[in-house]
């Protein structure tokens, strides 16, 4: 769609496709939000998005989702007060017949954003993850640190949803060490308190 765009953007007739039109390239200054949000190729360096004038989306791979969202709310499930933090998130592929790889991989680039007044210092984040591969009561789950990645795989042969060929998936972190891992097991219950999923 941007290529199109790049082609087609001057000519007669040409209307800009919603996905294009809508990237949320300028927040509201008026509501609080950013000037600059979501990436984009300022031609005119005037920092507005403007599609109209031949301005584009910069995104990673050939295909990608963009996510804004921040904690600046109440906490419910935890209670923890609010960071203020704005992160914003693109998932991206590749489209690449040399390396099949690639094409079963999703990338996930965060960037984090102090909006708030206070400095923070050691901030750690983590990931969570809950694979589902296929049935979802009979997964497994394991880590490497070495390979500073984790993966979870189907405890059976044969998966009701799969048959006899059920995926594996993993979580590889590219340019920061995974520090820690720990697990949950939604039906733990009593016998395992301290890995079902956290309610306080």
């Amino acid at each position: 769609t941007i290529d199109y765009h790049l082609a087609n953007w001057s000519s007669s007739g040409y209307t800009i496709p919603k996905s294009i039109k809508d990237w949320p390239g300028n927040g509201d200054i008026h509501n609080g939000e950013a000037l600059k949000l979501a990436p984009f190729a300022d031609l005119n360096n005037n920092l507005i998005y403007e599609p109209h004038l031949g301005e584009y989306p910069l995104i990673r791979g050939d295909q990608a989702v963009y996510i804004i969202y921040n904690d600046d709310l109440i906490h419910g499930e935890t209670g923890g007060e609010r960071f203020k933090a704005e992160i914003h998130a693109m998932l991206y592929s590749f489209n690449n017949s040399t390396i099949p790889q690639i094409n079963n991989t999703v990338f996930l680039s965060y960037a984090i954003i102090n909006r708030s007044q206070k400095t923070y210092t050691d901030l750690m984040v983590s990931s969570f993850t809950d694979f589902d591969i296929g049935y979802a009561y009979d997964d497994y789950i394991g880590c490497d640190s070495v390979l500073n990645f984790f993966y979870g795989y189907n405890g059976y042969i044969d998966d009701p949803d799969y048959g006899d060929f059920p995926p594996a998936q993993g979580v590889v972190f590219l340019n920061h060490p995974m520090k820690y891992f720990m697990k949950f097991n939604n039906i733990g219950g009593i016998t395992h308190p301290f890995t079902t999923d956290p309610t306080t």
